[in-house]
């Protein structure tokens, strides 16, 4: 019941097969049972994939299998919610809230609402051609490079110069000039990338208090899936949303890390106590996917 019940910080330690998108999909169903709007609770996770799951798990349990359309008109809709469903709650990726939250209030950080989101190719395009601007070497120094640079200077708060030397690099002007060239780009073109619907929504927040506490207002009840896969920024933003809450669960197991790669890090969970204090923590050991016949 603990498990079930909103109300404080709430870490659950979910192994491998233990059932832990059965519990945030209880939790939410009791939740929305127990009087709270559905428009109150947001529930997070990595990948559109995870997403639908919960949203179509969460469509069943509350509407009882309802019209199969459903999940569908959930799934199509931004950030996984549409006026015409207001008895469902937000469920979606870290990078759709972002998008969401930017699209409402991004003009507070000199963002249109109209700005169009960039993938790696976009991003390589537009390298490529400041490149070749810049005179360098695409041999040499690959588009592919700089993005992964960029990525990490954004990611990590630091400077393109800064992430260049943590990296090893020798090269820190060259990788200053061409990021301040990205910078300009994207600028033009009113464009973000994916790096940037974490790191803008934080700075917005951050630097809007009355924007913060609207976004507080909405969000009562904040749910976090594959909490030990989240990076700083991630981290940050999680901690903005969740300090403003009546209740916060987050769920993981640092054993399935999986995106160390590009900065995840289990750090936030193992230390979920000090920086939530008077979390609980529940621990789900059981793996009932793989138990014997």
């Amino acid at each position: 019941r603990a498990v079930l019940r909103g109300g404080g910080p709430l870490l659950l330690v979910a192994g491998a097969g233990s059932g832990k998108t059965r519990a945030i999909v209880a939790r939410i169903v009791r939740l929305v049972r127990d009087g709270v709007a559905p428009r109150r609770i947001l529930g997070i996770t990595f990948t559109n994939r995870a997403a639908e799951e919960m949203r179509e798990r969460v469509v069943k349990a509350l509407r009882g299998g309802g019209d199969p359309s459903v999940g569908s008109l959930v799934s199509r809709s931004l950030f996984g919610f549409d006026p015409g469903a207001p008895d469902l709650p937000w469920l979606g990726t870290f990078h759709a809230f972002g998008a969401t939250l930017l699209r409402r209030h991004g003009g507070r950080i000199g963002l249109s609402p109209r700005f169009v989101i960039y993938d790696t190719r976009d991003q390589q395009d537009v390298l490529r051609q400041i490149l070749k601007d810049l005179n360098v070497d695409e041999k040499k120094f690959p588009p592919s490079r700089f993005c992964w640079l960029i990525e990490r200077s954004k990611r990590d708060g630091v400077s393109v110069e800064s992430a260049a030397m943590a990296a090893g690099w020798r090269f820190l002007s060259m990788a200053g000039e061409v990021g301040k060239a990205y910078d300009a780009a994207l600028s033009e073109a009113g464009a973000v990338d994916f790096t940037d619907l974490i790191r803008l929504p934080v700075t917005l927040l951050q630097g809007a208090p009355d924007v913060l506490t609207a976004v507080r207002a909405e969000v009562r009840h904040l749910l976090v899936d594959e909490f030990q896969d989240v990076d700083a920024a991630q981290a940050e933003l999680t901690g903005l949303l969740a300090l403003g809450a009546e209740s916060f669960c987050a769920v993981g197991d640092e054993d399935q890390s999986i995106y160390g790669w590009r900065g995840a890090s289990a750090g936030p969970m193992l230390s979920f106590e000090r920086h939530y204090p008077g979390a609980k923590v529940i621990h789900l050991s059981t793996n009932y996917r793989s138990r014997a016949a």
